[in-house]
């Protein structure tokens, strides 16, 4: 009878992390993860490798035969040996771009779910003096005042963009949501609220 083979277990990326960084021992670690002590020590010695990828202007660390994890993966799985996909941003450059590409994002959710440009979002903002509509509050955890809509124009959750009422806090918007834009129903909850204080 043949000796199975028992299918090697990957390790995850913050797996290997915390290998390299803690201070138990190996065989502990093994149990831990359910490896070997083998892939244990071999995880460490990898933190210490500095040697680069071999592929042709890749940065990345040395994983296995010479190349990084995603090349290795690429040869093991017999593919020709190509660029990874990745979107490289070098880290004096890190926030002007991500500065740019959440603004130009913002700019792209306004314009869709309510036909508004962030120019005129700030104009709106501005208008109200930076705070809500009807609280004159901002939201404590700091997002954005929501764009408020007529429902009974555009029922859901987007806008035509001619319906566009206010900008309000969360708290204000879910208030309105939650009765239905009913002035009825709101002055009869103001009138009940001023009943029970009187």
């Amino acid at each position: 009878m043949g000796s199975r083979k028992h299918p090697r277990r990957v390790l995850s990326i913050e797996q290997e992390k915390y290998i390299q960084q803690s201070r138990e021992s190996a065989p502990r670690l093994a149990t831990r993860f359910g490896v070997s002590e083998t892939t244990i020590r071999n995880v460490r010695s990898d933190s210490t490798d500095k040697r680069p990828c071999g592929f042709e202007q890749c940065t990345n660390k040395y994983y296995a035969r010479g190349l990084c994890r995603g090349h290795y993966r690429q040869q093991h799985s017999g593919k020709t040996l190509k660029p990874l996909k990745r979107f490289k941003v070098y880290e004096d450059e890190r926030e002007v771009v991500t500065a740019e590409y959440v603004a130009k994002a913002k700019d792209n959710q306004l314009r869709i779910k309510f036909g508004l440009s962030q120019e005129k979002y700030d104009q709106m903002l501005e208008a109200q003096n930076g705070v809500c509509f009807l609280c004159e509050g901002v939201n404590e955890n700091g997002r954005a005042l929501a764009v408020d809509h007529d429902h009974s124009c555009c029922p859901g959750l987007k806008s035509c963009g001619n319906c566009v009422r206010w900008l309000l806090c969360s708290s204000c918007n879910f208030g309105l949501g939650n009765f239905n834009d009913d002035p009825k129903l709101l002055r009869k909850a103001a009138e009940a609220l001023e009943d029970r204080e009187g």
